[in-house]
C-alpha cells in the first residue's frame, strides 16, 4: 500500500447484540445470610452476548465514496473495481475465546455482515451492567469511584474502572 496515494482513512466498529441475560433481584436480597460489609460490593445484573468487528480502510477514494460502497448490502463487480486501490484491515471476533480473526479483503467484511457468529457459537460478553449489593442501584463509573471513567470492564467476574 502506497501511503502517499491514500486520500481518506475510514475507521469503524460493528457490534451485533445476540441476547441479554438479566437477573431479577429477590425482594429480600441476594444472600440468605447477611454479609458483614455490603458497602461497595457489586454484582453483575445483566450480560449481553454478541459479536464485534473493527476495521480500518485506506483508499484513494474520498470518505463519502468509501462510505457509499460499504453501505451497500453486497458488493458487485463495479464496486470491486472502484476499490482496487483501497485496502482494508478487519478484526472480527465472535468466539467466546475472544480470539480475533484478521482479514484483509472486502469480501470478509460483507461475510461478517451476513454471518457475524462462528457456527455453533453465541458470541462473547460485550456489555454488562452491575448493581451495588447494598441498594441495587446501578454501578456506573461516576458513583463507583467519584471520577469520570472512560470504560467499565468486566473480565472473569471482576469489574474494573479505567479512569480518564
Amino acid at each position: 500500500m502506497d501511503l502517499d496515494k491514500i486520500k481518506s482513512w475510514t475507521i469503524g466498529e460493528i457490534i451485533f447484540k445476540g441476547f441479554t441475560v438479566t437477573m431479577d433481584v429477590p425482594e429480600k436480597g441476594i444472600f440468605v445470610n447477611e454479609i458483614p460489609s455490603e458497602k461497595g460490593l457489586v454484582y453483575v445484573r445483566s450480560i449481553t452476548y454478541g459479536s464485534t468487528a473493527y476495521f480500518v480502510i485506506g483508499s484513494d477514494l474520498t470518505y463519502p465514496e468509501v462510505k457509499a460502497i460499504i453501505s451497500q448490502p453486497s458488493m458487485i463487480g463495479s464496486e470491486k473495481q472502484n476499490l482496487k486501490n483501497t485496502h482494508i484491515v478487519l478484526l472480527a471476533n465472535s468466539g467466546i475465546d475472544q480470539n480475533a480473526e484478521l482479514h484483509t479483503e472486502f469480501d470478509a467484511l460483507y461475510g461478517y455482515f451476513r454471518h457475524p457468529y462462528i457456527d455453533g457459537n453465541y458470541g462473547y460478553p460485550i456489555y454488562s451492567t452491575g448493581c451495588f449489593l447494598l441498594d441495587n442501584s446501578y454501578f456506573t463509573e461516576i458513583n463507583a469511584t467519584g471520577l469520570k471513567a472512560s470504560k467499565v470492564v468486566v473480565e472473569n467476574g471482576q469489574i474494573s474502572v479505567i479512569s480518564e
